[in-house]
């Protein structure tokens, strides 16, 4: 009996052996899970750079309330458009006296033109401002003409004289644009002629008749003050080469010189049109230089004329 029971106890180890031996095999073949990777911790955050981009942020509402100023044009430089071309007629009043100075005896007869009528017209032209805006079309040729109508002398006896008085001038001009105004310089040469016929004797010298010749050096100033009034003004001084016959068989040291000044305001009717009114000053002044033997005798005389008008002028513009 001890020898059954000794042999259940071995075949049942042997069994429970034999069990474990099997788990333990089926748990090696069963494949692994996988473990789950360990995720890296995260970095802490890192404060932005203050750039160009990031600096640009939603505006406040103080911010938004505010108008965004209009961005710069770009600044664009231009010539306003030059005259090529310009013409101008006017109808004037004009004065005129002639007076001596020293007339030691008494017998020069001194002359005064109250007012008398005369017409004048000008010529401005620019030939390459037709075709060019560089300073080519700076260069300009002028031409001026005027002619009294009308025109009679009186002496203190009533007695009427035959009058005449005309000029005329041909010349250059070039303009200079600085800033908002335009600046010319001037030369010409003209004539001017006065003439009271055959108010003289043998013993009475009259009113000498003078035809002046001379060449003209001066500048202008042009501005635009307003949209559509212009103001002009010139002054020339004059190199007179000769006064005619009269003066010079009466006092033949003689000599004399001149100036002139011009005020001019503008107002444009068209762009092509405007209406012109006109202020101007001329004065020849004589040094007679007597000497012993002489008929006559004075130390100068002095020919002033005083001219106003109103006109139109008509201008061509160029590129």
């Amino acid at each position: 009996m001890y020898t059954l029971v000794t042999t259940s106890l071995r075949a049942a180890a042997a069994v429970i052996i034999a069990s474990l031996a099997a788990s333990t095999a089926v748990a090696q073949r069963r494949p692994r899970r996988p473990t789950p990777p360990v995720e890296a911790p995260a970095p802490p955050p890192q404060a932005t750079p203050v750039t160009a981009v990031t600096a640009s942020r939603a505006p406040s509402p103080a911010e938004a309330a505010t108008p965004e100023a209009p961005a710069p044009e770009a600044l664009v430089t231009h010539r306003a458009r030059r005259t090529a071309l310009e013409v101008s007629l006017a109808l004037r009043g004009f004065t005129r006296t002639f007076t001596w100075t020293d007339d030691l005896f008494g017998e020069l007869r001194p002359y005064t033109l109250a007012v008398a009528p005369s017409g004048q017209g000008s010529v401005e032209w620019y030939p390459a401002a037709h075709f060019t805006d560089t300073f080519l079309g700076d260069l300009g040729l002028t031409a001026r003409a005027e002619g009294a109508f009308a025109l009679v002398s009186r002496d203190s006896a009533g007695r009427e004289y035959a009058t005449s008085a005309w000029g005329l001038s041909v010349g250059a001009r070039v303009r200079v644009p600085v800033g908002g105004v335009e600046l010319g310089l001037l030369g010409s040469y003209g004539w001017s002629t006065y003439a009271v016929e055959a108010s003289g004797g043998a013993n009475d010298l009259g009113v000498p008749a003078v035809t002046y010749a001379f060449g003209r050096a001066g500048a202008d100033l042009r501005a635009r003050p307003a949209e559509r009034w212009a103001l002009a003004v010139s002054a020339s001084w004059l190199f007179v080469q000769g006064t005619g016959d009269a003066l010079p068989d009466a006092f033949p040291n003689s000599r004399a010189g001149g100036a002139e000044v011009t005020l001019a305001v503008t107002h444009a009717l068209t762009d092509a049109l405007e209406l012109r009114l006109q202020l101007d000053a001329r004065r020849f002044f004589h040094t007679l230089d007597p000497r012993p033997g002489d008929r006559w005798v004075a130390g100068g005389a002095l020919d002033h004329q005083v001219g106003f008008g109103l006109g139109v002028g008509w201008r061509l513009p160029g590129v």
